[in-house]
């Protein structure tokens, strides 16, 4: 836990001296606060580049301003794309438990209310969908944090046996590997393209009750079914499963051990991030070659741009990296 400051106040009276000691708690985890507010910074910029998920751009620029654009858009996703969101899943997994161990402290089980917070995050989670035409992310969370509740009695070796697993994403790998072996072989289409199509279709209407309305129907189911495609329920269970493990080992507390751990962290994911790289770069030009040869769903044409992939109005399987 995080070092507490004291305040002493001295009071004389005669020959007596009183000692009174106050232990002001500190409510806050500075590193915490510091990676949410990196998180919110990053989504703003991707978000904003994506034209918040409104996927309409120029019909034509000069060649300078359209090399510029993919410039700025290559270095902003590569910077920022993904890793807000990955953020936020390891730090929900935190929050849940520092409120697991509160509770825990008390003699409660923090089990029960928290499917009752999941409930209410999928309230929100719609509200805020009303004015975001791609769904929301909240909605994604409180569907797969049903497995923070189901590993909360878990020792650390088997959450993170559990996370392991969810972040290799097994079923993802086998369509890999199944698409390099047999040419003919395509993931399952769930019409994510043609969703999407028509979430862009009536917001570029104008009409805005259809628009809350589509958003808050077609669009949450869109985005729930890309992340199928995505791999994101895996991955996100993993997450959060992390962030708990990061919990239970207080790693965000000020210590010199902490800071020596995160360190050693930050090398190995320098080192490793090399081979991930080019293991990434050689599936992932092998099976962006296999899908430019396929016309996308929704407007017919093939897909050999990195922003028609990443237009989640543009491709059946793709939409783009974002932040959130």
């Amino acid at each position: 836990m995080p070092r507490l400051p004291i305040k002493c106040y001295l009071y004389s009276e005669k020959n007596k001296i009183t000692v009174i000691v106050l232990k002001t708690e500190k409510s806050r985890i500075d590193a915490v606060d510091a990676l949410r507010g990196f998180a919110v910074m990053a989504i703003l910029l991707v978000h904003s580049l994506e034209h918040f998920i409104f996927p309409v751009y120029p019909a034509s620029s000069p060649a300078w301003l359209a090399a510029l654009d993919e410039g700025v858009f290559a270095v902003v996703f590569a910077l920022f794309a993904g890793k807000a969101y990955a953020i936020f899943a390891l730090l929900f997994g935190f929050t849940f438990h520092l409120q697991y161990a509160s509770r825990q402290s008390r003699g409660e089980d923090f089990g029960g209310r928290f499917l009752w917070r999941l409930l209410l995050l999928v309230g929100f989670a719609t509200l805020n969908a009303a004015f975001f035409p791609a769904g929301d992310v909240l909605l994604l969370f409180s569907l797969v944090g049903v497995v923070l509740f189901a590993v909360r009695r878990l020792n650390d070796r088997t959450v993170l046996a559990l996370a392991l697993l969810f972040l290799v994403q097994p079923v993802e790998w086998y369509h890999c590997f199944r698409a390099l072996a047999d040419p003919g072989f395509a993931p399952p289409d769930l019409g994510v393209g043609a969703m999407y199509g028509e979430v862009a279709a009536y917001t570029k209407a104008g009409d805005f009750w259809q628009f809350v309305a589509g958003n808050v129907t077609l669009g949450q189911k869109a985005s729930l079914l890309w992340a199928v495609n995505a791999g994101r329920y895996s991955q996100t269970a993993g997450l959060f499963l992390l962030g708990l493990l990061l919990g239970r080992r207080g790693l965000f507390s000020d210590s010199a051990d902490n800071a020596r751990f995160w360190v050693r962290t930050l090398i190995v994911g320098a080192v490793a991030f090399v081979p991930l790289q080019a293991l990434h770069g050689l599936f992932g030009e092998a099976t962006a070659a296999r899908m430019a040869a396929r016309p996308c769903s929704t407007c017919g044409r093939n897909l050999p741009s990195r922003r028609c992939l990443r237009l989640r109005s543009c491709c059946s399987t793709a939409r783009p990296v974002s932040a959130g």
